[in-house]
């Protein structure tokens, strides 16, 4: 037996995929920028005391620019679910045209892109401050 759906049933489905995938890509940019950004903000705060610890300012120059480009991909990964959802928008409205199929993987592997650099960066930042530490 096939399996028969209508056009309106498809579409109902794939709004409910798309609504979910954008609420996980949401909460997982969330987390990642979060990581970033607020290990980030209390690194800074104690960038000072690291140095004279350590008296190598170039270790923890690499450290804060870790961190520092960990959070800026983070966020930076928000302008790809911004125009991945504007992509989505526009196929759901033009559904010939196949630039917005082609655009909104183009910023659907951008934006995993930005999230595992932000996420390399806060381990190499973690490597660095132990490096430091010890």
């Amino acid at each position: 037996m096939t399996d028969v759906r209508t056009q309106a049933e498809l579409d109902q489905r794939w709004d409910i995929h798309t609504g979910r995938q954008i609420a996980a890509s949401k909460g997982g940019v969330a987390a990642v920028t979060l990581l970033n950004s607020g290990s980030w903000l209390a690194l800074l705060t104690q960038a000072d005391k690291l140095a004279v610890l350590n008296n190598d300012t170039g270790a923890v120059a690499t450290v804060v620019l870790c961190w520092g480009l960990g959070a800026f991909f983070g966020t930076l990964t928000w302008l790809f679910v911004y125009l991945s959802t504007l992509a989505q928008a526009q196929h759901d409205f033009q559904r010939d045209k196949h630039r917005h199929l082609i655009a909104l993987e183009v910023a659907r592997w951008l934006g995993l892109l930005c999230v595992f650099a932000a996420l390399g960066l806060f381990v190499g930042g973690v490597f660095a401050l132990s490096g430091l530490l010890t």
